[in-house]
């Protein structure tokens, strides 16, 4: 993936050096989600057909392969859940089982309204990266979050 981004950079700084066009940079504020709309700071809005994605800011989807079990050493946890073929009752706090293999999770990116991003211009000017956000992503709300 870093070596994509570098190629990328790359790529538009030779193009924009061929084309005697330097490569602009523009931070921007989303501004609209569906569709995404991002304001810059030169006053223009960049619409979503005029941008192109980078995995740092657009939820997408990898594989992981994961080898553990459930972990029963903290007595607090509500261990209400359910398997295959057996109805969702209380589990006594002693239950572990192997968790294991390749599992599909998605990485949750996308932009939200009010966040800062880094975009680059493509040559010619008709299309912008959205390289990154400024900050750490603002809709981080997963259930093991603890506030600090």
């Amino acid at each position: 993936m870093y070596s994509d981004l570098v190629r990328l950079i790359k790529k538009i700084s030779l193009e924009a050096v061929a084309n005697g066009e330097p490569m602009e940079v523009i931070m921007g504020t989303v501004i609209g989600i569906n569709p995404l709309k991002i304001k810059g700071d030169n006053a223009t809005d960049y619409l979503e057909e005029d941008l192109i994605l980078t995995h740092l800011v657009r939820d997408y989807s990898v594989d992981i392969t994961v080898q553990h079990s459930t972990d029963s050493i903290f007595g607090g946890w509500d261990t209400n859940h359910g398997h295959p073929n057996v109805s969702q009752a209380p589990i006594p706090i002693e239950h572990e089982h192997e968790y294991k293999g390749r599992k599909k999770i998605i990485i949750h990116h996308k932009l939200v309204e009010g966040e800062k991003v880094i975009l680059l211009k493509l040559t010619g000017g008709q299309r912008f990266v959205v390289l990154d956000r400024i900050d750490d992503p603002a809709d981080v709300k997963g259930e093991w979050i603890n506030a600090t």
